[in-house]
């Protein structure tokens, strides 16, 4: 919240990784203590798209259910009433009104774009993998639900993320 309006970030990022242990230990159904708190809504993910994971290879379930997951997670921060409400108060001002939000204020700055992006990041390779953009006019659960079904077909042939990976380092 505080990057969104008060620092005026553009670019919120989402950023899984690779190897992830409780993802891992997630999948295969570990139990870690303490840390189980932090990592139950990934037992969630698995159980949500299980037909999904059964049509990959085995060796590669463990990386679709990390990309699965920060897929999932960037769809949760677009879902947020801060994002939600940053992208209606940024279209009400492109389309020329004055939002309702802004109606009272005494100073107001126009929005700033925002973008929620979901990667996964591999540790192995330095290599980031974009996997789903959200904008504000996006249809969130709609792109959320395709971009998981393309993770599923590339891993399904063999590919890891999509085919235009960035170097981050």
């Amino acid at each position: 919240q505080f990057g969104v309006e008060h620092l005026r970030i553009e670019q919120l990022l989402v950023v899984g990784h690779y190897g992830c242990g409780g993802v891992t230990a997630t999948y295969k159904g570990l139990r870690l203590g303490l840390v189980d708190n932090w990592v139950s809504n990934i037992s969630d993910i698995k159980y949500r798209n299980q037909e999904a994971l059964e049509r990959v290879p085995e060796e590669v379930r463990v990386d679709l259910l990390c990309e699965l997951n920060a897929i999932t997670q960037a769809l949760n921060v677009a879902e947020t009433n801060v994002v939600q409400s940053h992208w209606r108060t940024f279209r009400e001002e492109l389309e020329g009104g004055q939002s309702a939000s802004t109606a009272d204020a005494k100073t107001t700055m126009p929005k700033q774009p925002l973008d929620v992006h979901g990667w996964c990041y591999g540790l192995a390779d330095g290599l980031v993998h974009p996997l789903v953009d959200f904008g504000p006019y996006d249809d969130v659960r709609a792109k959320a639900a395709e971009a998981i079904e393309k993770a599923v077909e590339q891993r399904a042939v063999g590919k890891k993320g999509p085919l235009v990976s960035k170097k981050l380092l």
